[in-house]
């Protein structure tokens, strides 16, 4: 398994030490690697000098790269095609659902979703925005969606809003963990309404 996690300046590559098993995340890694760099580019180059272009590396297990977004997974897998003439067997997890895939292998009862997926949080706000607009808190909401009867309105509304939650929780843990405790971070306009949701 291989884990290139790249965010601001630094890059994660880890390894483990698997014999064959080519399904889902092993909860037994033992070796991390984490490379500094600056330039994406470069950090790609090196991983797939490093690790995936290895003449012992074994065709059918499964790779595991960790992206902070699914157009840098994409990405990565078409530079890995460039270079090595195919990209195959290799899972672009974001974060949030690559860690839940570790507790799902260490704990092993936990089901198949996270709750806090983007898609499960999707339909988590979506439920609860035609009551939360009565909240003065809601009004740009409010306004946004209007008499509330564009149920598409909604579900995209709801899906930006899971997107970005789900980037503040990789890029501003910080602030979720201030709106958790009912401090206030930013001070703008929208802030109050984010918080409370």
């Amino acid at each position: 398994m291989v884990i290139l996690a790249e965010r601001g300046t630094h890059a994660a590559r880890v390894a483990d030490s698997r014999s064959g098993h080519s399904a889902g995340i092993d909860a037994r890694m033992q070796v991390a690697t984490f490379i500094h760099g600056n330039r994406l580019e470069v950090l790609a180059d090196r991983l797939v000098d490093d690790e995936m272009s290895r003449v012992d590396a074994d065709p059918l297990r499964r790779q595991v790269i960790v992206v902070g977004h699914p157009a840098l997974g994409r990405w990565l897998q078409e530079r890995i095609a460039a270079q090595l003439g195919v990209a195959a067997n290799i899972d672009f997890p974001q974060p949030s659902s690559f860690a839940w895939d570790i507790l799902r292998a260490i704990l092993g009862d936990l089901p198949r979703e996270s709750a806090f997926s983007r898609e499960a949080l999707t339909w988590r706000i979506h439920a609860l925005l035609p009551a939360l607009a009565g909240d003065a808190r809601f009004a740009t909401v409010r306004h946004y969606l209007g008499d509330g009867r564009d149920a598409r309105k909604r579900f995209e509304l709801a899906t930006q809003l899971a997107r970005t939650f789900d980037e503040y929780m990789v890029a501003r843990p910080d602030w979720i963990r201030a709106w958790s405790s009912g401090a206030s971070v930013v001070r703008d306009e929208h802030e109050p309404w984010q918080a409370a949701l």
